[in-house]
């Protein structure tokens, strides 16, 4: 998958897919008050795909964002393991979003 810049109107409606696919809860402790979360964060080329993006509660998205060290690397790699069995994502055609999630994680 190449990177591409999204603009903010697909940045909506991608939006608007993962509350639908995700029922409108968090994906770890199903709470109803949610955000958006990248898994690989954009910041280090996270991709705008739904696949790399799911919905946690204020409590779980802190602790995925700042929770430290190993133990968020820890956590993203949990999460990205939860999206992969629940929704059954294939992820061989992102290349590109798994090097990246390894840069990240300093492997």
């Amino acid at each position: 998958m190449k990177k591409h810049k999204v603009g903010r109107a697909e940045q909506l409606r991608i939006r608007e897919r993962v509350i639908e696919r995700d029922g409108g809860l968090c994906v770890l402790c199903h709470a109803s008050q949610c955000e958006a979360h990248h898994i690989i964060s954009v910041r280090y080329a996270g991709a705008w795909d739904e696949r790399n993006i799911c919905l946690l509660c204020d409590n779980c998205h802190r602790h995925m964002n700042h929770g430290g060290g190993a133990h968020t690397h820890e956590a993203r790699i949990e999460l990205l393991g939860l999206m992969i069995d629940k929704y059954g994502y294939d992820m061989t055609d992102m290349p590109e979003l798994w090097q990246t999630f390894l840069r990240e994680l300093g492997g």
